[in-house]
């Protein structure tokens, strides 16, 4: 029972039944006070995206509204909302490839763009078992397929992050020489991009459950750790070209050591 003091606070159904009649005149869910982000997106924001489902629709709606495109990733145009994502994640992928191959040119321009793809790729799929799994043990309720649409969503804010980093990256890779404060920008900012699609991702599957799925972030770190190992077993990505050289076994955390240690231009 509340207190005189204290302020009533509607409950979340609550508050998705009322988003359609206080939105405002333009469409934008109104401000709640003490809500972040997203709660506060899928508070308001949990409805079909109209008109016809784009790629333009689909990105703008990705940072300004992502509830809209968890309801269409599981609830709306399920197979066309996940076709576009992924298309819009593997140009933004390509692109930051390509940002990290401008630090030695030449042929990384084309190769590392397709390492870095190919990574990611690799990765989510001997990840997205885990995923479901995890999920499960933690009371989730979502269906395979839902959870796919969930990381395509996550993978693609990610992207997305990371060409918002870009203009800064190829900046540093034009300005300096130096392999291993390159390799740890780049790590700073796949990190960050990380934490942000983790995030939008428990916030998806707290919604779809109605309750908050704490060992998504659990898996989150055992992922980023994964694309991190993978990346490495896909070295060089940074410095001149060379042959893969997936024969030689290195942790990442030993590959970065070696990096930092020896200051070449080229990769270890």
């Amino acid at each position: 029972m509340n207190t005189p003091n204290e302020p009533i606070i509607p409950s979340h159904s609550e508050r998705v039944t009322l988003s359609a009649s206080t939105k405002s005149p333009l469409g934008r869910p109104p401000a709640i006070p003490g809500q972040s982000y997203l709660k506060q997106s899928f508070a308001t924001d949990y409805e079909a995206i109209p008109g016809e489902l784009t790629a333009r629709s689909l990105l703008e709606r990705l940072l300004k509204a992502p509830a809209s495109v968890v309801y269409e990733l599981t609830c709306g145009r399920r197979s066309k909302a996940s076709l576009l994502l992924a298309a819009i994640a593997t140009l933004c992928f390509l692109g930051y490839g390509f940002i990290i191959g401008t630090f030695s040119a030449g042929e990384q321009l084309l190769i590392v763009p397709v390492k870095l793809l190919g990574g990611v790729i690799f990765s989510a799929v001997i990840c997205l078992p885990s995923l479901y799994i995890f999920s499960c043990f933690s009371g989730g309720r979502q269906s395979l397929g839902d959870t796919s649409g969930i990381f395509i969503l996550g993978l693609t804010l990610w992207s997305v992050l990371l060409v918002g980093f870009a203009p800064i990256a190829w900046l540093f890779s034009q300005s300096t020489k130096t392999v291993g404060f390159m390799g740890a920008l780049h790590v700073l900012f796949w990190v960050a991009a990380a934490w942000f699609a983790f995030e939008l991702m428990n916030a998806a599957l707290t919604q779809l459950n109605g309750r908050n799925l704490t060992i998504i972030r659990v898996w989150g770190v055992l992922f980023l750790i994964v694309t991190m190992q993978v990346a490495t077993m896909l070295r060089p990505l940074i410095g001149k070209a060379a042959p893969l050289q997936v024969n030689e076994k290195k942790f990442f955390l030993a590959h970065w050591s070696d990096c930092i240690e020896h200051g070449n231009e080229a990769d270890k």
